[in-house]
């Protein structure tokens, strides 16, 4: 008995009519999700492309080569903060 008060319960939810889109719509849609990607990407590699020309490799006479990152505190942390990381 508990379990078909349940079952009713269920029923009365109504979870709406779908929204119907044409193939277009579905289309220009998804065109511009690929372009904000395609920014967002382009944005992100031009970023590091300009953080890696900042690094540099020291050469030493004992021991392992190292690399260098010829950036202020600040702007290396402006650039952690811009970028969420």
């Amino acid at each position: 008995m508990h379990e078909t008060a349940n079952i009713e319960k269920e029923d009365d939810f109504d979870f709406g009519s779908p929204v119907l889109i044409t193939e277009n719509e579905e289309l220009a849609f998804y065109r511009k999700e690929n372009e904000l990607v395609r920014q967002e990407y382009m944005s992100f590699k031009n970023k590091m492309t300009k953080l890696l020309d900042q690094v540099n490799v020291e050469k030493r006479s004992f021991g392992k080569d190292y690399l260098k990152l010829n950036l202020d505190k600040i702007d290396f942390d402006n650039f952690r903060k811009s970028n969420n990381v």
